[in-house]
């Protein structure tokens, strides 16, 4: 609960939400004093620099002659992460109760599995720490591209004068990092939301397996000893069975509001991803010094994980909700297996009809096109699984052969 309320805090200062914890509620609130002024002040300051930024790209890239590919993708991908940003602002504001009910709601998970998120959910904490030191490295690819040897401040020549056009560049560069670290934490966020959410599944996984021993433990005689836990059973059923409808509508609505977020993530990040693999095939067939190439290929194999991060969390969430259909699917065959009057035992028979309701229903969820079923895809142009992160993986080795074929009588 503390690391949740330190990153809070965070996002506030660095404009990425205005909301704040009150311990006597248990939920968020938004801010609405001093520090609305800093929030506003902050947007505003990033709003109005944003045409500055794409104009100085552009002007300095046409003046330039040589770039390498890596910067020349950075003008490329440029635009999209300004409109990235300008989105992902306009979204905060436009939508800032969608985010505190959609925060309010995983934190309402995140305090009732408390104790077993502390003691057990090692692979939680891991995931969310592995995932910021991934984040780390588009960081450093950024702050590369920004003042590394081939950008546009450089221009091909390290030895250059600072001009005055070369101050303005630099001015703008730190508000593009800043802004960058703004998509990073709201990546982050939701890489979190999403593990969370993984944990969630499988503490009510854990749950339908422990009513499933309960179901034993049913009273054989027939009286009021077997009713009261008969209406036990179903009311823990039920509470288990309205905590999944709770987190799959929380869900659906981060993909709802996140999903062109997450769909230019994936575009600035594969058209980057590509520059890369080519500035390293390149180089490394060239005159290189070991160390740099060591180096330049650890930051390109961390770029890369950070893109299958996405993919690979909401793999796993999909296995999670497979997971819990299996505990359902056995709780249902043992209640079906027992001694039980359909007529007399009421509260099971209530339980034993809903129990087939949310197996047709996740049966339904889970099915191989869920298109059909519900909006899971980004955008409706493709859905966030392993088998696309696969997909993503060999199209950009695919097109790096491609390009290195182009210039193979360039550079050879």
């Amino acid at each position: 609960m503390a690391m949740s309320l330190l990153f809070i805090t965070y996002c506030r200062w660095i404009g990425l939400c205005n909301f704040r914890y009150v311990p006597e509620l248990g939920r968020l609130q938004r801010d609405n004093g001093p520090m609305l002024i800093y929030w506003v002040s902050l947007h505003s300051i990033y709003v109005l620099l944003t045409p500055c930024i794409i104009f100085v790209m552009v002007r300095s890239f046409f003046h330039c002659q040589q770039l390498d590919m890596l910067a020349m993708a950075y003008t490329v991908v440029s635009l999209a992460k300004s409109c990235l940003i300008l989105m992902l602002l306009s979204r905060l504001w436009l939508q800032r109760r969608r985010w505190q009910r959609l925060g309010n709601g995983f934190l309402a998970f995140q305090q009732l599995y408390r104790r077993d998120l502390m003691q057990f959910g090692f692979d939680y904490w891991l995931r969310s720490l592995w995932k910021t030191v991934l984040s780390l490295s588009g960081f450093l690819l950024l702050i590369n591209l920004l003042y590394g040897p081939g950008s546009l401040l450089m221009c091909g020549n390290i030895h250059d004068e600072v001009t005055e056009m070369s101050t303005l560049y630099i001015s703008l560069s730190l508000v593009i990092l800043c802004m960058e670290t703004i998509i990073i934490t709201a990546n982050n966020w939701l890489y979190s939301l999403m593990s969370l959410g993984n944990w969630v599944l499988d503490c009510l996984s854990q749950e339908a397996q422990d009513l499933r021993q309960d179901l034993h433990w049913l009273p054989q005689r027939r009286g009021c000893h077997r009713v009261v836990y008969q209406e036990q059973l179903l009311a823990g059923w039920q509470q288990l069975w309205r905590r999944c409808m709770k987190l799959d509508r929380l869900i659906l609505e981060l993909l709802h509001i996140c999903q062109w977020q997450i769909l230019l993530n994936v575009l600035t990040n594969y058209v980057t991803d590509i520059a890369i693999i080519f500035d390293l095939v390149v180089y490394s067939n060239g005159p290189y010094d070991m160390w740099r190439l060591l180096l330049f290929l650890t930051l390109c194999v961390l770029f890369h994980w950070d893109i299958m991060a996405f993919f690979s969390i909401f793999g796993a969430h999909h296995v999670q909700w497979m997971h819990l259909r299996q505990q359902l699917q056995r709780l249902w065959i043992t209640l079906s297996s027992m001694d039980i009057d359909w007529l007399e035992d009421t509260h099971c028979n209530a339980f034993y009809r809903q129990l087939e309701f949310a197996i047709i229903f996740l049966n339904r969820k889970l099915q191989r096109r869920p298109d059909r079923i519900r909006g899971l895809h980004i955008a409706g142009l493709f859905d966030i699984s392993r088998s696309s992160g696969f997909g993503l993986s060999t199209s950009i080795a695919l097109s790096v052969v491609v390009l290195w074929q182009i210039a193979y009588k360039n550079y050879y």
